[in-house]
């Protein structure tokens, strides 16, 4: 490793998290999973690290492992892969292990947390990532590449083309690489707005059924679902002047066309009896709504199911 090639250290080692960190370890770059704590690194350890599963194959992928916060060198490029409400508080705790330089890029579901970030950190060109890939885990260092997409990386800064110049070289092996099918977005607000509204489209419904996202497809009744959901959130685009170019719905269809074979994050955290992001998802969208004085009752809905289904906090 040389020094103008720093390592991609991954903050969030589920199934996104995880997904790339392989990518970037099959495109040779030097990867460093950041771990919880010591239980996790054994863990990891003694299960012979990560394993990537796509069609049917198993591939034992070469990427290092430490504990957040205790790594050697002082972190050049990180990757933030953690739920939307453990993002800035697992921030903090590298904010002295990050160099005054660093590329941090992060890839939350929802939005909030990432204006949030960027309060806290102004030092830093906080970069934002939206991604249609579509990973689970089988196991909690084994994880299921169930849909390839595409990846857009952008900057919430007034001048997203400055910051992009100025993180060239760090960017390079993202945006260079075809394999990893990520490209540079100058307008990120636009498209992680959409992006939100796919999620609330989408991930409540799959996680109310437990299904995978394909198998709603075939129910006419779910579809009619997805099809009303969506027809309530572009007032709410329109009025925010995001710019759809297709309708909405369509979108939807093509992206679950795409992940048919994956298990959303908010189905794999109902089933596994873990709290949800809905609150940056659809809550965040219902709350935009209220402030436009639009009416959002499906998706209302959707949230309060949600809520119900998530275990008490302690």
């Amino acid at each position: 490793m040389s020094v103008n090639n720093p390592p991609w250290h991954i903050l969030g080692a589920g199934g996104m998290g995880s997904l790339w960190g392989a990518k970037l370890a099959l495109a040779g770059e030097q990867v460093i999973l950041l771990l919880r704590n010591q239980a996790r690194l054994d863990e990891f350890q003694s299960g012979g690290g990560l394993l990537l599963e796509q069609q049917g194959k198993t591939l034992s992928i070469p990427v290092d492992a430490a504990i957040a916060g205790r790594q050697e060198q002082k972190i050049k490029r990180l990757m933030v892969c953690t739920k939307t409400f453990d993002t800035l508080e697992a921030l903090e705790r590298l904010r002295d292990h990050l160099d005054e330089n660093a590329l941090v890029i992060l890839m939350q579901n929802g939005l909030g947390v990432q204006q949030q970030a960027q309060l806290r950190f102004k030092h830093l060109p906080l970069i934002c990532a939206i991604t249609t890939e579509g990973a689970y885990r089988k196991n909690r260092f084994h994880i299921v590449y169930a849909g390839t997409g595409y990846t857009r990386l952008g900057s919430l800064d007034s001048d997203p083309a400055k910051v992009q110049a100025g993180l060239a070289k760090l960017l390079a092996p993202l945006t260079n690489n075809r394999a990893l099918n990520a490209s540079w977005d100058n307008d990120m607000l636009r498209s992680l707005w959409l992006k939100l509204a796919v999620n609330c489209a989408i991930n409540p419904v799959t996680a109310l059924m437990g299904c995978k996202t394909g198998m709603l497809l075939d129910k006419p009744k779910k579809m009619s679902e997805i099809r009303a959901a969506c027809a309530e959130i572009e007032p709410l685009l329109c009025a925010l002047n995001i710019n759809l170019h297709h309708e909405l719905y369509d979108q939807v269809l093509q992206i679950m066309q795409a992940t048919a074979a994956n298990y959303s994050s908010m189905c794999q955290d109902i089933r596994n009896g873990r709290r949800t992001e809905i609150d940056a998802i659809t809550g965040y969208l219902c709350e935009q709504a209220r402030k436009f004085q639009l009416e959002t009752p499906l998706n209302n809905s959707f949230y309060e199911r949600i809520k119900a289904l998530e275990p008490e906090a302690e």
